[in-house]
């Protein structure tokens, strides 16, 4: 089923691996990772037993996804500018705050616990921007995975599995979604729900037409 799905998705997908981790935890997960020009695919052996192999092919698409869009080189290359406006920031408010303080210049190293508290507000104020884009690649990859199978019913299937496992709440309020790596679960049962209504009205005018 995995080299149908590779053929479908045009991606060659060149070996699979069962993950061993029902001793350690009941959540189900799986990854890809890329080698010698090929995709491995890696399954959670709790994933296999709770979940069937549509919605198996489903979450794979999604993390070939993340691989097709470069996502982590683009979350490193984010991370990395985020780390650099904070210092800089950080220093720019130390300057300003030196004279209230009584730190006689930027490299008096009495100002190195007024400089970490900097770090950590502004970072805290940066949270929503680093989370933001992070939801971003994510939808990316949630799209790909319904075009690329086809099958919203089962990646809602899915989502609603996954959100019985996890620690957040399906439908956060606004600000804990504002600090969130992920879409809400509500959020992407409702693009699949989309994503079907979509489907039945091209079925519709072709038949139309």
């Amino acid at each position: 089923q995995l080299a149908q799905f590779g053929a479908k998705a045009r991606v060659e997908v060149g070996s699979a691996y069962r993950l061993t981790v029902s001793h350690r935890t009941d959540a189900a997960m799986a990854m890809t990772s890329h080698r010698n020009g090929k995709r491995s695919v890696m399954i959670s052996d709790t994933m296999m037993q709770q979940f069937t192999s549509d919605e198996i092919e489903t979450t794979i698409a999604h993390e070939i996804g993340h691989h097709l869009h470069h996502d982590s080189r683009w979350g490193t290359l984010v991370r990395a500018m985020l780390i650099i406006i904070r210092i800089y920031l950080a220093l720019i408010a130390l300057y300003w705050l030196m004279g209230l303080v009584g730190i006689r210049s930027i490299a008096d190293t009495a100002g190195i616990p007024l400089f970490t508290l900097l770090m950590l507000i502004i970072g805290l104020m940066l949270l929503p921007i680093q989370s933001g884009f992070s939801r971003w690649r994510e939808r990316m990859a949630d799209q790909y995975a319904l075009k690329v199978t086809g099958k919203p019913q089962v990646f809602a299937s899915n989502m609603i599995k996954f959100a019985n496992q996890s620690f957040y709440e399906a439908n956060p309020d606004w600000l804990t979604r504002l600090t969130l790596s992920h879409p809400s679960y509500k959020e992407r049962i409702t693009m699949a729900e989309r994503y079907t209504e979509e489907l039945e009205t091209q079925d519709g005018r072709w038949r139309l037409s």
